[in-house]
């Protein structure tokens, strides 16, 4: 962000310079109007097709990171899911294998879900 502003600070500079040069009672080096005015559109158009190219590439890399990153935090977020899950299920069943019976009813409904048989129960 920081380039992109740098470099919309020297067009803005530049088009400022090229105003007061237009202004003046004389023209750099007594070229003529329409010479200075193609210079200037032309360094214009060069300018506003790198800054295009610049911008097409951070797109691509911004997006390359941004699918890289949301893939790191789905994989995080579905690990820490699966794994209370998981200790949840493992405390119901020991729990009904103890006699007990008890664990919370998010646990009760996500073993009574799945295909999780305890030890020995022949499933």
């Amino acid at each position: 962000m920081r380039t992109i502003f740098v470099i919309l600070v020297a067009l803005l500079c530049l088009l400022l310079g090229v105003d007061i040069a237009l202004r003046a009672k004389e023209l750099p080096n007594g070229w003529p109007p329409a010479d200075v005015v193609t210079v200037v559109l032309s360094a214009l158009s060069a300018m506003l097709a790198i800054v295009t190219i610049f911008l097409g590439i951070a797109a691509i890399l911004g997006y390359f990171h941004i699918r890289e990153l949301s893939v790191q935090t789905a994989s995080a977020v579905a690990k820490k899911t699966a794994e209370e899950v998981a200790t949840r299920a493992t405390r119901v069943l020991s729990d009904q294998e103890e006699g007990q019976g008890g664990g919370d009813e998010y646990a009760q409904s996500a073993v009574a879900q799945s295909e999780v048989r305890p030890p020995g129960s022949g499933g």
